[in-house]
Parts: C-alpha cells; sequence; structure tokens
C-alpha cells in the first residue's frame, strides 16, 4: 500500500521559519512604531481627563446656580446678600471610617443634596443635613480621614473641585486671578451680578456670569 505522500514531503527554504535578521527586524519597526505613537496616546488621554474636569466643573456651577436661585425663591422672592462665598472647607476633627457626621471648619456655600468628596477617599457622598460646623452624610465615610483634610465638591465622574461664588450689586470686572465685585449699593437695588469661580487643585477651570433679579409678586387689588 502506497503511503500518503505527505509523509514523504521535505522541509524547503520556504516552509522554514522567519530568519534572527528578519525577526530583530520586525521588532525593531515595531518599537519605532510604538515609540512614536506613545506620545500620541498620552497627549489623548490628557485630553480626555481635562475634558471631564472641565464637564464635571460646568455641571457644579450649574448646580450652584440652581441652588442659589432656589434659596432666593424660598426666602419669598428676596436678592441673596452680597458677598464672596467660599465653597470648600476642612475637617476640624478626625473621622473614622463609620462615621456620617463630619465635623468641619466651614459650612458656608454647602447644601443638603450636594455630592462631596472627603480627604483622600475617592467615594463621594451626598451632603443629608448641614448644622452649625457639622455635615451630616446619607451614608458612612467608609475610609478614616484625618484632621485638617480637604472637603471638596465632587463633579460627575468624581473630579474634585473648590468653588467662589462672587454676589455684587453692580458689574463685575472679573480678570485673571481676581474679581472687583461692588457691594455698597445692596439696599438700593435688587438686582444680582454673580459671578462662579470652579478650580481643580488650585487651577482655574470655568468661570460662569450671569444676571439675578427678583420676581416681584403682584399685590391683590
Amino acid at each position: 500500500m502506497a503511503r500518503p505522500r505527505f509523509l514523504h514531503r521535505k522541509n524547503t527554504q520556504h516552509e522554514q521559519g522567519f530568519s534572527l535578521a528578519e525577526s530583530m527586524a520586525g521588532l525593531v519597526i515595531a518599537t519605532v512604531t510604538l515609540t512614536a505613537a506613545a506620545p500620541l496616546f498620552l497627549r489623548q488621554h490628557i485630553s480626555n481627563i481635562n475634558s471631564e474636569i472641565r464637564t464635571g466643573a460646568t455641571s457644579v456651577a450649574q448646580q450652584i446656580l440652581d441652588d442659589l436661585r432656589f434659596q432666593t425663591q424660598s426666602r419669598t422672592h428676596s436678592s441673596p446678600p452680597p458677598g464672596t462665598i467660599q465653597i470648600k472647607t476642612e475637617l476640624s476633627s478626625m473621622a473614622p471610617a463609620n462615621s456620617k457626621v463630619l465635623n468641619v471648619k466651614s459650612t458656608q456655600g454647602f447644601h443638603v443634596g450636594q455630592r462631596i468628596l472627603v480627604g483622600s477617599s475617592k467615594n463621594s457622598h451626598t451632603i443629608q443635613s448641614i448644622e452649625s460646623g457639622k455635615i451630616a452624610l446619607t451614608e458612612a465615610l467608609g475610609s478614616d480621614q484625618v484632621k485638617d483634610a480637604k472637603v471638596s465638591l465632587s463633579g460627575e465622574l468624581g473630579h474634585r473641585f473648590d468653588a467662589t461664588v462672587h454676589i455684587c450689586t453692580e458689574p463685575p470686572k472679573v480678570k485673571p486671578g481676581s474679581v472687583d465685585c461692588p457691594t455698597s449699593n445692596a439696599s438700593s437695588t435688587s438686582s444680582r451680578y454673580i459671578v462662579v469661580q470652579i478650580e481643580n487643585d488650585g487651577q482655574p477651570i470655568y468661570t460662569v456670569e450671569t444676571f439675578y433679579t427678583p420676581l416681584r409678586e403682584n399685590s391683590a387689588d
């Protein structure tokens, strides 16, 4: 019985693997290609992060304006008092992992429903209630946080933001690093010029200006 022909085949030059020189050449080409592409990937990654931060800052600024609008409406359509509000604080004492109440140095600018980040934790928490020097959360921290740990607003994707709100009685002059916000004639005008500035790690990210005037309720004849 004749043996199958494939059992009699001999290796030829064409059936041999890549030579060492060919393998090294391929490796060099792949290395050069990856080296050239790495900066592009890095720039794209940084661009994506910056885009996320700006989107988060925009969302936080809008939330602050919505909260301010709600507060003024709840005060029977009165104007917000002029001045500057810093929405950032620090823990005034150590906060254990099982804590749902934070002792803070200031509660100015914080409101129920806001999402915050505490210290080194990457998990955001919702504010349930606020008292003098205390912020209550809807759930426990989950990790120990030391005294003086920063408490910041949280964006949708978990980035940390600090906010400064300027409430002015006349058009403000907004410059890089400063805002000239007139507040002297609060008793003679109910209109307010509002500037919200958002920072991430101390760097200015987003600034928005708006104008507010209270709606006057019609009195009965």
